[in-house]
């Protein structure tokens, strides 16, 4: 039999009793009794069953919303454990290619309503990432891990920080990059070759940005009818460059860096006539690293749930 929410049917196959036209709005209960049933599906995708057949799905997708098969319990999840059992629900990513895992969010679970999970999405690198929701019992003790894939695309430029996020394609794409590795040669009378002295581990990069940065969608109309307007943006942009808070900055090729700003902002017009348009061009000087979740937490680019004792 199927019922149809949101419209005036209910029907099934030919060995179903017919019954009256029926309209159901918002459902939020299911309840079965006197019957027996092999198989219970719900689904929000009404093109998928094949009634005539009865065949139903046995995979979950986007459109499931309950599927029981009464194998010896009433679940009708895709999960294997119940709200009772959880202390915490844990969300982590990583690139496909990847096998270190990034926790990302956790939360204390002991409502339904607790379930509903928004936060920071960390920022990845072009290509297939891995994202797992991970059931937690007992505080520390993990479940099975729930994985779906996320494509991810990116064609430009992105600056992060803790406050807000900024993009822009108006860039050449030839982000300039200078490793540093500090070390001293010392010349000696009686040798060819120095020495050489290196008293630190330190090798990290600077690497110098130039790009133009536009409004929003939304106020970027509006900002190209009034020149101080985007005037004063301009000015907010460079304010919000030079916060003192690390950034996060990545390449249209889907390189990363973290970093903190340490050349000011260098602001020059796009090109000849174009005054409300400015090419901005700063530096970056490396300080962490952007698959490192106590680098990330200290940037507060990670969600601040996910303290020391859920780093791996």
């Amino acid at each position: 039999m199927i019922f149809l929410s949101g419209s005036t049917f209910l029907g099934g196959d030919i060995l179903t009793l017919p019954c009256t036209p029926t309209n159901i709005d918002n459902i939020i209960k299911v309840e079965i009794y006197n019957a027996k049933v092999d198989d219970f599906y719900v689904t929000k995708n009404t093109e998928l069953l094949s009634v005539e057949n009865n065949e139903i799905p046995d995979v979950w997708d986007f459109d499931t919303i309950m599927m029981a098969q009464f194998n010896n319990d009433t679940s009708a999840g895709n999960v294997n454990w119940h709200l009772n059992e959880l202390s915490h629900i844990v969300i982590k990513v990583k690139p496909q290619d990847d096998r270190k895992w990034i926790t990302s969010h956790v939360k204390p679970v002991s409502t339904y309503e607790d379930l509903v999970i928004v936060g920071k999405y960390l920022a990845a690198t072009t290509g297939v990432w891995d994202v797992a929701l991970i059931p937690v019992t007992s505080g520390t003790i993990e479940g099975t891990y729930i994985q779906t894939k996320v494509d991810v695309e990116v064609n430009r430029l992105v600056l992060i920080d803790a406050d807000a996020i900024h993009s822009t394609f108006l860039t050449d794409g030839s982000l300039s990059m200078q490793s540093v590795m500090p070390s001293q040669a010392v010349d000696t009378i009686h040798k060819k070759f120095p020495y050489i002295i290196r008293n630190t581990r330190a090798n990290y990069e600077d690497v110098t940005i130039t790009a133009t940065f536009l409004p929003n969608d939304e106020d970027c109309i509006e900002l190209n009818k009034d020149i101080k307007g985007m005037a004063r943006w301009n000015r907010e942009l460079k304010a919000w460059i030079m916060n003192g808070k690390t950034k996060l900055l990545k390449s249209e090729d889907g390189d990363m860096w973290l970093g903190y700003i340490t050349t000011p902002v260098s602001d020059q017009p796009y090109e000849d006539g174009v005054t409300e348009l400015r090419r901005l061009s700063f530096g970056l000087t490396e300080t962490g690293l952007p698959n490192i979740e106590k680098d990330l937490f200290d940037a507060k680019l990670l969600d601040q749930s996910v303290t020391s004792d859920w780093w791996a």
